[in-house]
């Protein structure tokens, strides 16, 4: 595990119970591989999967609305960019790491506003394997899926149960080992990973994680690739980044580098597919530059996270800080991009590993996708969206705002399919015209979303052919 300089932060109170042997975050040393006394998970033989949620089902992007990014992670910087921006939920053991995180933000300067707590035993500070994946059912019921952490530490793995509890939430188990940083959710209904999660689930047929992959996440395409299999912890958000469900931010590695044959191979997987708007996928290529000038010790700039139109990503005080703000600012127009000190982090262990999203539930859900086969110029574009008011309210408006380059500012009223499915069609368009469109939607309670969440400024685009 790299050790951090800097420890300090943060206000509200969640009570779970008072562990016996309660560990301050700054004494959580386990990392984020196995250390030399532990052992991998063994074969569990063939595990049941639980009761499934009611389809279709979205797993959650870091993208959607999140009332609080988890974290345990004791640096300054992270902490007080996180509360400047939105709320912090800290974790804490028991009442001691509670009065220990206080002292830190006091010693530090950072206001207590928007940080709160969670109170509950855990073994490491690596949320993002072992926390809550959040989902939306096909009734627009919000809940939880707990996936069995590849670790053998008893109290994250109880994490995802807590926090279901807490929010009074049901938690849905697949009965697969699987972790955080070894997965991406569009959204809508492709998901990605590395060839880690079948090894890892040896006991089940690879059509067998994938049913459960779809029953429970709702992931209809699922794409995997080996990532450098044993020479690094093989999860996805070391080598690549999904950003928007049509956009990528993906390592580009020297020629020679070990990592570069499975990086490139994966890239070029990625160009064959299409995303959920029927479109190539945006590929942006995140040059991998050493810490220490030669080697592999790569800085971490891959290993970014999401939360509420803000990008945060791992930065070391070089000139090629300001390179890798430049390939986020592109990829995520509108987006407010932070860089965070990396306190010595290196590839495979920053600040997406550290940090997940507490996903809100008071809010609307929109999930478009394009249904036309190819936009061209004899035919309209059919848009559909899976759009789910926030608890308690109703639907009262979905439309698909649109322009080329020629025509500005026209919309389109989305008429309802099925229950929580809506459609509409753009008129046709001349071939070699670029259309922009997004989505937005309001309930009965005022609430309003667009989809994607930084539209206009970041809307789906299409070129017609």
């Amino acid at each position: 595990m790299i050790k951090t300089k800097g420890r300090f932060v943060a206000a509200s109170l969640f009570l779970l119970c008072e562990p016996a042997l309660a560990t301050l975050p700054d004494q959580k040393t386990l990392p984020i591989g196995l250390s030399p006394t532990e052992h991998p998970i063994p074969s569990r033989g063939e595990v049941g999967a639980g009761t499934a949620p009611i389809g279709p089902v979205h797993a959650l992007a870091e993208w959607e609305d999140s009332d609080g990014v988890m974290t345990l992670w004791d640096n300054p910087s992270w902490v007080r960019a996180l509360a400047r921006s939105g709320p912090v939920k800290l974790l804490g053991d028991d009442s001691s790491a509670i009065q220990w995180w206080r002292d830190r933000l006091s010693l530090n300067n950072i206001p207590a506003t928007n940080v709160s707590y969670f109170t509950v035993p855990t073994d490491s500070i690596w949320i993002r394997d072992y926390g809550p994946w959040f989902i939306v059912g096909g009734t627009g019921a919000f809940g939880i899926v707990d996936q069995t952490y590849n670790r053998p530490r008893p109290n994250d793995d109880r994490v995802p149960d807590f926090i279901g509890k807490t929010m009074g939430v049901p938690v849905f188990k697949p009965g697969l080992v699987h972790t955080g940083g070894n997965f991406y959710s569009d959204g809508v209904d492709h998901g990605f990973s590395s060839t880690l999660v079948y090894s890892e689930n040896s006991s089940l047929p690879a059509d067998e994680v994938r049913s459960r992959m779809k029953s429970f996440l709702g992931i209809e395409q699922y794409t995997t690739s080996p990532l450098a299999p044993k020479i690094t912890i093989e999860h996805m958000d070391t080598f690549g980044k999904l950003v928007a469900p049509d956009t990528w931010v993906f390592s580009e590695f020297a020629h020679g580098s070990r990592f570069r044959k499975d990086s490139e191979t994966m890239v070029a997987l990625l160009k064959t597919l299409s995303s959920p708007y029927g479109t190539p996928y945006k590929i942006f290529r995140m040059p991998m530059s050493s810490i220490s000038g030669s080697g592999e010790d790569f800085k971490a700039y891959i290993n970014s996270f999401i939360s509420n139109q803000t990008l945060y990503f791992p930065i070391y005080n070089t000139a090629t800080d300001a390179s890798a703000r430049a390939v986020y600012e592109a990829a995520l127009p509108g987006y407010t991009i932070v860089g965070v000190d990396a306190m010595e982090t290196e590839w495979g262990d920053s600040v997406h590993c550290r940090s997940r999203n507490l996903m809100a539930k008071e809010t609307i859900f929109i999930f478009p996708k394009i249904t036309s086969a190819v936009p061209d110029s004899k035919s309209g574009i059919a848009i559909e969206a899976d759009i789910f008011p926030s608890p308690g309210a109703t639907l009262t408006s979905a439309v698909v705002n649109w322009r080329t380059g020629k025509t500005r500012g026209l919309s389109i009223t989305m008429t309802p399919i099925s229950e929580h499915t809506y459609r509409a069609v753009i008129p046709p368009q001349l071939s070699g015209e670029h259309l922009s469109f997004y989505v937005t939607a309001r309930d009965s309670l005022g609430k309003m979303k667009t989809a994607p969440s930084a539209a206009p400024a970041m809307a789906i685009d299409l070129d017609i052919k």
